[in-house]
Parts: structure tokens; sequence; C-alpha cells
């Protein structure tokens, strides 16, 4: 495994760029930037940080929250929780790349969100080899088992889709609410059976768990969120699971009933 330090410094210069990202190693690195841009998020690439270089980086976001990627063109990269599309071999510059991303419509990677205010410098952050087995994959829960994931920008009232890797039956389904900002709530959660909206009850007061009154077969999940109204609005990704031991049961069902 491989590491470099992530800091974030202060520079100055007559010139008010949105930051500037230096590079203090062996290997040249690509950089891909997400901001927010009239209602959406903006992704672009790829810019070139030479070894032992500096490149300085402007943009027009209205905000100094910008989301990182980069990575040297073989196997080391870096590591983050917020989906976006890229585009190889570049350049690119796609709209509403995250909500693609989530909607699996483009290739896309996991970029890491910084606060770059005007003036500031981005040193390169950890980096691994993807092929490296003790980093981690799917995410966990102890009891649980992941389904698929949610992903939300924040306002009132949102009822938004989540991503499942598949259909499970289950009659309960947990949110981890841990990357989104303390303000934001699980309202509301339905599903979708064999075109039949069904509604769950809230078994926790931070709207994380939720309980269907019968396992039902989920082929979709709609999800009522609120969030901050003012001020910047942090998307963040939220995975959905089902507890292992109703997992474990529907597997011995399907597999009693292929024999």
């Amino acid at each position: 495994m491989k590491y470099l330090l992530l800091l974030l410094g202060l520079w100055f210069a007559p010139q008010a760029l949105a930051f500037k990202t230096c590079n203090s190693y062996d290997r040249t690195y690509y950089l891909a930037v997400a901001y927010y841009q009239n209602g959406g998020y903006v992704s672009q690439g790829w810019y070139p940080v030479e070894a032992r270089q500096c490149a300085e980086l402007n943009f027009p976001n209205p905000s100094s929250q910008f989301y990182v990627y980069f990575d040297d063109g073989k196997l080391s990269k870096s590591a983050g929780q917020f989906p976006f599309c890229i585009s190889r071999p570049g350049p690119f510059k796609i709209a509403n790349a995250n909500r693609l991303a989530v909607a699996r419509s483009c290739p896309a990677e996991n970029f890491a969100v910084y606060n770059l205010p005007a003036n500031s410098t981005l040193y390169l952050g950890q980096i691994f080899d993807p092929e490296d087995p003790s980093q981690p994959g799917e995410p966990s829960e102890p009891g649980y088992a992941w389904i698929g994931d949610l992903y939300y920008e924040g306002g009132l009232q949102r009822q938004l889709k989540a991503y499942l890797e598949g259909t499970f039956a289950s009659s309960e389904v947990k949110f981890d609410l841990s990357a989104c900002a303390e303000d934001v709530s699980i309202l509301r959660v339905e599903a979708m059976e064999n075109n039949q909206l069904l509604t769950a009850t809230s078994l926790s007061g931070n709207g994380e768990l939720f309980h269907f009154n019968r396992s039902i077969a989920i082929q979709e999940l709609l999800v009522s969120l609120n969030g901050p109204t003012s001020g910047e609005r942090v998307p963040c990704s939220i995975p959905v699971f089902i507890p292992k031991s109703q997992t474990e049961r529907v597997l011995t069902l399907i597999s009693e009933d292929n024999q």
C-alpha cells in the first residue's frame, strides 16, 4: 500500500484562483474536479499535475466546496465516497455528473469533498492500489447486508429512489446517515412490490430503521427526506441494508424452489 499525506495549506497570490494543487511525489497525477453550478453538479477533467510541481485551477464555483478525484493512470488512485461521472481519456465536462453516476448511466469514480477557499492549496492525498484486499469494499453494518445506495443533495420533502443491487425479500430496511449532515432525516419509506406501493413504519427516532408489516420482495425503494434548506447543501451517499438473517432465509428458500 502506498500513502500520501493530505494537507490543506494557505498560499497568497495577487490573482485569486479557485485553488492550487501540488504534487510532492515522483509521478504525474491526473485530477478530476466536481462543483455546484446552475442547480446541479458538474465534473471536469483531466488536469495533470506533474511530479514535484503545482498547478493552478479555476472553476466558476459559487462556494468553496469542491469534490476531487485523482489517479496516476495506472493503479494508484484517491479514495472518496461521492460518485461523479468521469470520461477517459478526456478532456471532459459533464453536467448532472452526480445524478448520472448514481443512476449508473456513465463511468464513475468516488470523489472526496474538500473546503477550498480562494488562494488555498490542496496537497494530494492518500492513494491505494485498488487490488489491495485490505481496502474497504461494500458498506458494512453489523448484522445487516448492504443492498444498494441512496444519493441525497439536501432540501425538504425530497422523494428519491434508492438504487438497489437487485430484488430483495425483507420486512426491515435500515439506512446509514453517518455521511450526511446532522439535520438530515428520513421521513417516509415506501417499497414497490408487484406494482403495489407499500409504506413502512419508522422504528427509530432518527429515521434510520423502517419496518414493513410483512416480508415483501423489494423491487424499488422510494424515500422522502428532509435536510438543510439554507447555506451550502452537502450531498451524501446513504447505504441501504436489510437484516442478514432475512437474507440468509430468502437465499435458502430460493435454493429449495430451484430443486
